[in-house]
């Protein structure tokens, strides 16, 4: 039974992921979801706090009671779920899709993609496409393939019955990196663009593979390739080590040496002159522009002002002598959850600014005003809990907090 609407309004569910570390939660406050775009957010939270770990990934999870029952995945929260009910994320690789069905297909996929992108060649689609497993085949094995070359990083599971060439593989991973990613929180910045030509893969020890080889024979379930630009993996001696040299090595340390190279832990775990110089590396110019707008204004700190506590919100008054006469632009804010600032420009000749990195308790930004009077600047600031009382416009840390 649905609840009344009174009570979707103010629904409040935690969801959970606690199988491994990192654990995160979730506080979903909109009834109105289906479970499905639950996860959804769960999921885009996730990748944005921890990165793309332990296989949760949209289609790979599921959303289940703390008893363990799964819920359907087109029902709705306010259907399924109790007003502050925790429920828990779980890796599922039969996770049922959007229908809410969790029978497995009658017909077992060779390949079967976490996200499928638009494969734009027939021999891709040939060789990684969803078909029948013929009798007496191997069982779909589970493998990550990975770029963390340039941010976005991005991990893409592949669940398929081996086939096809590694080739085909990388191409079907460009193409998805390629494609669009509705999931990631916008970064603001110029996406990579990967071009299959000048792309290789790479396992995690660092050995380059050849693309022209199977899939089958080169990945095992539970293997992490990583793909790399052709120009990175060519400075890796990846040379086989002779079984001579290899049979020379008096003990295992000095086999694993000579065999992983500088790949070995025991590289690394050498003994070193502590008095030797560290190794430098020239610093590098990332990214430079031209400031913006007031960026590069200077600032007078606005330090007198009185505040008054009302229920339902907080008025700051500064007064300044002539700021009604101002351009209606001179006088700016920006106002956030926990921060908010307020500048007026050019009175007296200088810039004048009240900033407050940390209030008492939060804001609700859109409700907050500045109001310009003849000699005066009234500031309201609309609390997110009305019945707290603020004794201090900044936040105060208290004993023992560490916030």
């Amino acid at each position: 039974t649905a609840f009344p609407r009174q009570q979707q309004l103010s629904m409040k569910v935690y969801i959970h992921f606690d199988e491994d570390e990192p654990n995160h939660t979730l506080v979903i406050d909109d009834a109105s979801l289906t479970v499905e775009q639950a996860l959804q957010r769960f999921v885009t939270d996730y990748h944005a706090k921890h990165g793309f770990l332990h296989g949760i990934e949209h289609g790979c999870v599921t959303l289940c009671k703390e008893s363990g029952k799964k819920l359907k995945a087109d029902a709705n929260l306010s259907n399924c779920a109790k007003n502050g009910e925790d429920l828990f994320v779980m890796v599922d690789d039969d996770a049922p899709q959007s229908g809410g069905s969790s029978a497995p297909s009658a017909q077992p996929a060779k390949i079967q993609e976490v996200e499928s992108p638009p494969v734009a060649e027939p021999s891709v689609q040939q060789n990684m496409a969803s078909q029948a497993l013929p009798d007496g085949a191997s069982k779909p094995i589970k493998f990550y393939v990975h770029f963390d070359e340039q941010v976005p990083n991005r991990t893409k599971i592949f669940k398929q019955v081996v086939t096809g060439t590694l080739l085909d593989l990388l191409r079907n991973f460009v193409e998805w990196y390629n494609g669009p990613h509705p999931e990631e929180a916008p970064t603001g910045m110029e996406q990579p663009h990967l071009e299959l030509q000048s792309m290789t893969l790479q396992t995690e020890s660092g050995r380059t593979l050849d693309l022209s080889l199977s899939v089958s024979g080169n990945v095992k379930d539970g293997d992490d390739l990583y793909a790399v630009p052709s120009s990175v993996a060519s400075k890796i001696d990846n040379t086989p080590v002779a079984d001579d040299v290899l049979a020379a090595a008096k003990t295992t340390i000095e086999a694993s040496k000579v065999k992983a190279k500088d790949k070995s832990y025991y590289y690394w775990k050498r003994d070193v002159d502590p008095d030797a110089e560290a190794p430098r590396e020239e610093p590098k110019m990332l990214k430079k522009r031209a400031p913006k707008g007031r960026e590069t204004m200077h600032y007078n700190t606005i330090s007198s002002y009185s505040f008054e506590n009302e229920k339902s919100s907080v008025k700051v008054y500064i007064s300044m002598k002539g700021v009604g006469s101002l351009d209606s632009s001179a006088v700016t804010s920006e106002f956030n959850t926990r921060s908010f600032s307020v500048c007026a420009h050019g009175l007296d000749g200088k810039n004048w600014r009240l900033q407050v990195l940390k209030t008492s308790e939060e804001i609700e930004p859109g409700k907050c005003t500045v109001k310009v009077k003849p000699n005066m600047l009234i500031i309201t600031l609309k609390k997110v809990k009305h019945d707290f009382h603020w004794y201090e416009l900044h936040k105060v840390k208290g004993i023992g907090e560490e916030d």
